[in-house]
């Protein structure tokens, strides 16, 4: 697996850069800190079901293990930067168990590709955007409740199984929820009915794959999934809104 759900991260100097070009990636969370700078577009970042409006050159700073989604509302590019929470662990253990009131940032200039392997680089940078937040926003403290404990463990579930036939029974039974209960959590919370998250999902993976491998079409839908390319290319032209093929020569 890819793209967010290796960011549980063992690895506690963890720094990577994504790029994200028009598309959408459906509610999840990680132990991650994760820091979205707009490039060019607009989007909206939700947070704990929270709404956040961002243009070009404004930055929002997602805390580890937060629910988020992003939604492209104009064509957009977006530098996503991922990164373990002890590259700045004095930050983090004085505010552990808080959360920006206000997450958005405006920083002055892209993030730094040409210095992103130097690890001093890396604890600098990520200093000053602390310090930004700190000056520009107040923490407050924040305590998960047993619904919210719910909804990341069946995201968390998909996360880990979204390449396997899997249903809500199937998850509900792994996880140890009722499924009704469940189910209508599931709905409230993320505004998704589950088989719709589960194909928004495997789609945004199958997207990564697109442009970040050479695997063929046919390769990919499997590792996300989808046993028949009928039912894979529907979706993908449902959420994609064109063919799978079309969005990889566009990239």
């Amino acid at each position: 697996m890819f793209f967010f759900e290796d960011y549980a991260i063992e690895n506690h100097n963890f720094f990577s850069l994504i790029e994200l070009v028009d598309q959408n990636f459906p509610v999840h969370f990680h132990r991650a800190a994760e820091l979205i700078w707009v490039e060019k577009g607009t989007i909206s970042v939700s947070i704990e079901q929270e709404n956040w409006q961002l243009k070009k050159g404004e930055s929002i700073f997602v805390f580890p293990n937060q629910m988020h989604e992003i939604i492209f509302i104009e064509q957009a590019r977006l530098q996503i930067l991922v990164f373990s929470p002890e590259l700045i662990g004095s930050f983090f253990t004085k505010y552990k168990g808080y959360v920006p009131e206000n997450p958005i940032l405006r920083l002055e200039e892209p993030f730094p590709v040409s210095k992103i392997d130097s690890y001093y680089y890396q604890k600098s940078f990520l200093y000053g955007v602390c310090d930004k937040l700190v000056t520009n926003s107040s923490l407050i403290k924040v305590e998960y409740s047993a619904q919210t404990k719910a909804v990341q463990s069946l995201i968390a579930y998909v996360d880990e199984h979204y390449m396997e036939a899997i249903t809500l029974k199937i998850a509900a039974a792994n996880i140890k929820y009722d499924y009704f209960y469940l189910s209508k959590l599931f709905k409230k919370v993320t505004t998704y009915r589950f088989n719709d998250y589960l194909n928004q999902y495997r789609i945004s993976q199958a997207c990564y794959q697109l442009r970040g491998t050479q695997k063929s079409i046919s390769e990919i839908a499997m590792d996300c999934g989808y046993q028949n390319m009928r039912t894979f290319n529907r979706n993908f032209q449902n959420i994609i809104a064109c063919t799978p093929l079309q969005f990889r020569n566009k990239g």
